[in-house]
């Protein structure tokens, strides 16, 4: 049986899951706490982390253009086309007072790149012709991250948090587009054109948050994260997996971070998932 990219991709989730609740499993104790983590005296303050990361992620999708009044209802397979990174931006804000936190996590990406003479595309309603076309396509998204936590293992060694809260994802997509047959009756105009997509959807999320401390004075360890929800989209995922080093100011952090979006089959986007590696800087207070 042919298994499919996204059901590879969720297997690995699924291992990034088991390794990151295996390794918080463990419950040693350590005479000293480790340097993300306060002493007893202190547990019941205030506490704060703000993480700014560079991401640099592939994307794959598909998304149709409605034609309306300016020509032909494209289908785009995005990774065929977005290959050239403008912008991507992600930042993570962490409060905690005792078991309790919050969690805000914002991400945003700005792509686009073009294709000459292709025929990555399909026109939608249309029996198939002996047409090429030159696209450009960019696409931004904005996915906002709200969440609840609460920590259900806090030792020196390990830490996990259970999450609850809401992502949002807003998608900004043009396509501009030019057709090199003419295709007669099939639409009146010239054969330019340009198609816009814009659409935000809210899901509520569930999942598990947490770290794995090791080494010397527990100053290395591996977060993970893993989410799942519901709502606007069909399924929306996430999934984290990395490797740290603690200071008493913060910490570095390089990750691999995997976002997934289903969306419903009535939507002109279907799919949408961003992988790629991350690399973070910590600072508490």
């Amino acid at each position: 049986m042919k298994i499919s990219r996204r059901h590879r991709q969720w297997m690995l989730c699924g291992c990034i899951a088991t390794l990151g609740l295996l390794c918080s499993a463990r419950s040693h104790g350590a005479d000293e706490a480790p340097p993300d983590r306060p002493p007893p005296s202190d547990a019941d303050t205030w506490r704060y982390a703000v993480t700014i990361y560079g991401f640099l992620p592939s994307v794959y999708g598909e998304t149709t253009f409605p034609g309306g009044t300016a020509g032909p209802s494209f289908t785009i397979d995005q990774h065929k086309i977005l290959s050239s990174l403008r912008f991507a931006f992600m930042g993570t804000l962490r409060v905690r007072k005792g078991d309790w936190g919050l969690l805000t996590d914002v991400f945003y990406s700005d792509l686009s790149d073009s294709l000459k003479a292709t025929r990555d595309f399909r026109l939608e309603g249309k029996p198939p012709v002996g047409a090429t076309a030159r696209l450009k396509l960019g696409s931004k998204t904005t996915i906002l991250t709200l969440a609840g936590t609460y920590a259900v293992m806090d030792t020196p060694r390990d830490s996990m948090s259970l999450l609850f809260g809401t992502r949002m994802i807003k998608l900004t997509q043009k396509l501009d587009w030019t057709l090199s047959a003419t295709l007669p009756g099939l639409w009146t105009g010239g054969l330019d054109g340009r198609n816009t997509f814009d659409h935000s959807y809210w899901d509520a999320v569930v999942g598990v948050t947490g770290r794995s401390r090791f080494g010397e004075d527990f100053r290395w360890f591996v977060p993970y994260h893993l989410d799942a929800g519901t709502g606007g989209s069909r399924f929306t995922g996430q999934a984290v997996l990395g490797i740290g080093y603690s200071y008493r100011w913060g910490e570095v952090t390089a990750a691999w971070r995997y976002v997934d979006y289903n969306f419903r089959s009535s939507e002109n986007v279907s799919r949408l998932a961003f992988s790629g590696p991350a690399l973070g800087l910590t600072y508490r207070f």
